[in-house]
């Protein structure tokens, strides 16, 4: 039982190192206010014209759109057919000109910072 009760906190502690490599480095927000999603959904257009932002982070798909958070840890939905076909949850995106792009440095340095914690906390 004992080592049930271990598992299951390692686990959730690990979830909880995941989400906090997705949110924004600078911290701005807590966690239930980043995922009240419907609330915190802004018109694209608006966002992407004015470009006030330095990358997204695609958080998920949900029909035509892309379900993206922006550095500043504002959640926007953009058509997919604006995003590259081959992108996919948890890439980062920059804009290069008027194109959108995926960073794959920037998403593989995601992933890397993702993989060591996790490690870290199944070594101790």
């Amino acid at each position: 039982m004992k080592k049930m009760v271990l598992l299951l906190t390692l686990l959730m502690l690990s979830l909880l190192v995941i989400i906090n490599l997705l949110l924004p480095e600078n911290g701005s927000y807590s966690l239930n206010s980043s995922y009240s999603f419907s609330n915190n959904l802004y018109d694209n257009n608006s966002l992407l014209e004015n470009n006030s932002f330095d990358y997204l982070v695609i958080d998920r798909f949900e029909g035509d759109f892309a379900v993206c958070e922006t550095d500043k840890g504002k959640m926007i939905n953009i058509e997919r057919e604006k995003i590259p076909k081959e992108a996919k949850e948890g890439h980062v995106l920059r804009f290069i000109g008027n194109r959108i792009e995926i960073d794959y440095d920037e998403t593989e340095k995601r992933e890397n910072r993702a993989q060591k914690l996790m490690e870290s906390l199944w070594e101790h």
